[in-house]
């Protein structure tokens, strides 16, 4: 009997190092792609132990696979040992979520699986023009099998560390806590991969037609794989730029005064804005501030474009007009300056439409000038609102040394002055109608004006755009700034 023995357990001790040749690939390949928790030494120590485990387990199958000539009863404990153990020093030793962790188990597991059986298949071709009365068949293909495996692993290995892994790391950094998804369909896919295996074997009574067939199974199974975690790999790029399109909706939104009253320190006048951008950015801006303690100065701005290059084009034309406000010159020099400063460099063409004014507060002498914007609306005490009409002048960015024309009104105590972009009047129903400046006129004069804060007046506007709008897709950015004279 034990004679009987000893070759059999010398082919199951071949096999079993043969499956932990595999199982360092895939060790390489989770310590490449994932962060270790410990130092290298005690995570090549932890690698060690299960492989160790692994090798014993896998030796004992395949004795009792070999001893009874059930093939099977190896590939078995082989499946199990790779579907399972494989797992414990995989949640151990590396700090992503366990989803991506198994996600990435699975893949090196499916990747060593897919070499394995194409270097199966050629060493079963090379087996079969051998003269099997001179040599022991089993032995022989066991050698000639772990000769051609390892140089492939290696190069497998290599292939993965440059090509494969910065993508595999870019997926699990934006779905690090979303992985869970995709483990299922990679876990299925590897023990039906085990399955064929089973069931049509490495031995084939004719070469000529399997090994093709199997080959193409192959290949079927890693473009199905690459498909799927193509899919993540997708899927983490946009949620990458959601997260950061809202991280620069955060700074725009933070850029802008927020806080409501502004200075509730001052009782000659309410003021209050808001803007709600199309995208998760935009290129309209309003500002307001105090150039000295009796100048008040209103922007309302609207960039060219939409998204990020708009948003990005909002900082700069808003920190100019501010920077040059504030050094206290007249209304129209600050926007011949900004257009100066702005035309520079401006490689991508966009420009911004302006409307700037200054209100001195002490006799209420409103001075601005308008860059192509929108005319804003004015309503005296006692009367209705109606447009500022001056002539716009040209918008800032178009074109350099471009003058731009002063004007001036007066703002008495009750008076109502109302800025705001073209995402207003240009809004659009689901019947492709604009809101429209008679609409917004409408909506204007309605308002109750001795009951209602300034807060609440814009809010109305808001409500009535809503309602024309009646769940039509926002298509600009919608931008309005409200202000009272009180005293």
């Amino acid at each position: 009997m034990l004679p009987t023995l000893l070759p059999k357990f010398g082919l199951a001790l071949l096999t079993a190092a043969s499956d932990s040749i595999s199982i360092l690939l895939i060790a390489f390949f989770l310590g490449v792609t994932l962060t270790c928790k410990y130092s290298l030494r005690k995570t090549r120590t932890v690698w060690a132990k299960y492989i160790g485990i692994y090798f014993i387990c896998d030796t004992i199958g395949y004795v009792f696979a070999f001893s009874f000539s059930k093939t099977f009863i190896g590939d078995l404990t082989a499946v199990f040992l790779w579907t399972f153990l494989l797992i414990l020093p995989a949640k151990k030793l590396y700090t992503q979520h366990a989803a991506s962790k198994i996600f990435v188990l699975e893949l090196a597991v499916l990747v060593t699986l897919i070499v394995s059986t194409i270097v199966g298949i050629f060493t079963t071709f090379i087996i079969h023009q051998q003269n099997a009365d001179t040599v022991n068949i089993d032995f022989f293909f066991m050698y000639i099998y772990i000769a051609l495996k390892i140089p492939i692993l290696i190069i497998t290995y290599v292939l993965y560390h440059f090509f494969v892994r910065k993508s595999t790391q870019e997926v699990i950094a934006a779905l690090d806590g979303k992985m869970g998804r995709y483990v299922p369909f990679t876990f299925i896919a590897n023990l039906f991969f085990y399955g064929f295996g089973f069931i049509t074997g490495y031995q084939p009574d004719d070469s000529a037609h399997f090994i093709p067939f199997y080959i193409l199974l192959n290949i079927t199974f890693g473009i199905l794989y690459w498909l799927i975690f193509s899919s993540a790999l997708w899927t983490s790029r946009v949620l990458k730029t959601e997260s950061e399109l809202n991280v620069a909706s955060n700074i725009q939104r933070d850029m802008l005064p927020s806080i409501f009253p502004p200075f509730p320190q001052r009782e000659e006048f309410d003021l209050s804005a808001t803007m709600q951008p199309a995208k998760e950015v935009g290129g309209d801006f309003y500002d307001f501030f105090f150039i000295d303690d009796d100048h008040l100065a209103l922007v309302m701005a609207d960039v060219s474009g939409k998204g990020v290059p708009a948003a990005l084009f909002m900082v700069i034309a808003k920190t100019i007009l501010k920077n040059l406000a504030q050094s206290g010159l007249a209304v129209e020099k600050i926007m011949r300056l900004a257009n100066k400063q702005l035309c520079e460099n401006n490689q991508s063409g966009m420009f911004v439409t302006t409307f700037m004014g200054i209100l001195e507060i002490s006799t209420g002498k409103f001075s601005f000038a308008n860059a192509g914007h929108n005319p804003p609306y004015l309503r005296h005490a006692g009367g209705q609102f109606e447009t500022l009409s001056v002539k716009p002048g040209f918008v800032l960015a178009g074109m350099e040394d471009m003058m731009f024309k002063p004007h001036e009104t007066t703002l008495d105590p009750g008076d109502l002055l109302y800025l705001y972009t073209d995402g207003v009047t240009e809004a659009l129903n689901k019947g492709n109608e604009l809101y429209g400046e008679a609409r917004l006129e409408t909506a204007l004069n309605a308002l109750s004006y001795r009951k209602d804060s300034v807060d609440t007046m814009l809010q109305k506007i808001k409500d009535d755009l809503d309602h024309f709008a009646n769940g039509a897709e926002q298509a600009d950015d919608i931008t309005m700034l409200m202000l009272r004279v009180k005293k």
